[in-house]
């Protein structure tokens, strides 16, 4: 899987991820990782649902709450109200 997500080939990458989950659904790395693929792949709505299930899994982890709270996810919040 890290050889998908570094070579930019993050359509396949999130496929696995999300594959994983369906294994293991409590999985953390691959749900971060699946958050990461769907910023980079500009799907804010759901980089945000799977940082908020990281956030649920390991509050402690403060980067969930960094990129939940980058633009891309924001901007979607944003444009709504």
């Amino acid at each position: 899987m890290r050889r998908l997500f570094s070579s930019a080939r993050l359509a396949a990458a999130e496929r696995d991820f999300e594959s994983a989950l369906l294994l293991e659904p409590n999985h953390f790395p691959s749900r971060c990782f699946q958050a990461a693929c769907f910023l980079r792949l500009k799907r804010p709505a759901e980089a945000k649902v799977a940082l908020t299930a990281c956030i649920g899994q390991r509050p402690r982890f403060v980067w969930s709450y960094l990129f939940r709270g980058r633009p891309p996810c924001n901007r979607e919040i944003t444009r709504r109200r």
